[in-house]
This record gives structure tokens, C-alpha cells and sequence, in this order.
């Protein structure tokens, strides 16, 4: 029973929250309320996307229009469609003003390119045969070879005086 009551509390806390993170949204001077179509790249959704809800007085104005378009019936639904808060709405005056520039991928994409390229680069330069690095690494492993033949030629020299 306890535990009931604690997820009912939890649950009233959570309505709570999602109604005071509701914004109002007030038609006039141009603006309206949009509902854009998600997209990542070029663009994603401004700021202005959020929760919205519209005030009595709108929702009133477009119950009326919606009257005088469909008739009783496109009112009564429409009515109960935009009373409440509604998510992912834009409250913009035109439906532009709801994107913005997608920055992290413009600036993502030339980035992980470049690094693509450098890594072309230096994996070609290291393993190919005949690139700079592998032709650096056969002369070192020449020189290495040379000195440790004429290391042990010393030591040869050494062991044949001593004996």
C-alpha cells in the first residue's frame, strides 16, 4: 500500500513538472505555433521548440476558424487538440525561425575527415614498401646489422689474440 501511494506521489510530482515547464504561446503579431519535422543535418530544432501551450483566448480563435472551415464537428476536436500542453511545437512567427544550424556536424564532419586523411597518410608512409618510413626503417635495420657484424668480428679478433 505504501509503495502505491509513493508512486502516486511520484507520479503527481512529474505531472507537476511537466506543467511548469509548459510555455505559453501567444498568437498574434505574426506568430504561430508550428510542428516542424525533425531533422538532424544541416539543420536541427531551435530553442523554440519545446512545450507550448496556447492561451484561452487563442484556442477560442482557432476553434472559430476551425467553425468556419469544417463546422461543429472540426471544432469539437480541434478544441480538444489544442487545449494542454502539446510537445515538440515551435512558437515562431514563421516556421524558419524553428531551425537552426546544425554546428556540431559542420564541424564534425571536416574534422573526422581530415583525421581519415592522416591516417591514410601515415598507415601508407609506414607499411607500404618503398615509402619514406619503410626506406628509414630498412636503413636502420642495415646499419644496426653492420654494426653488430663488425661487434662480432671484434669479439672474433678478441677470442682468436687470447688463444
Amino acid at each position: 500500500m505504501k509503495g502505491a501511494i509513493l508512486a502516486l506521489a511520484a507520479a503527481a510530482r512529474a505531472t507537476d513538472q511537466y506543467n511548469d515547464d509548459c510555455r505559453t504561446c501567444f498568437l498574434g503579431n505574426g506568430t504561430q505555433l508550428y510542428e516542424p519535422a525533425y531533422s538532424n543535418f544541416p539543420k536541427r530544432w531551435s530553442s523554440k521548440v519545446g512545450v507550448w501551450e496556447l492561451t484561452e483566448a487563442d484556442v477560442e480563435a482557432q476553434v472559430q476558424l476551425a467553425r468556419q472551415t469544417e463546422g461543429n464537428r472540426g471544432a469539437r476536436l480541434s478544441r480538444g487538440a489544442l487545449s494542454g500542453c502539446r510537445e515538440d511545437l515551435c512558437c515562431a512567427e514563421r516556421e524558419s525561425d524553428c531551425y537552426e544550424p546544425n554546428v556540431n556536424a559542420f564541424v564534425s564532419i571536416p574534422v573526422g575527415c581530415a583525421l581519415a586523411l592522416w591516417c591514410l597518410v601515415w598507415c601508407t608512409c609506414r607499411f607500404v614498401p618503398g615509402a619514406p618510413l619503410q626506406q628509414r626503417a630498412a636503413r636502420l635495420a642495415e646499419v644496426k646489422a653492420a654494426r653488430d657484424a663488425e661487434a662480432l668480428r671484434v669479439a672474433n679478433l678478441a677470442k682468436s689474440g687470447e688463444a
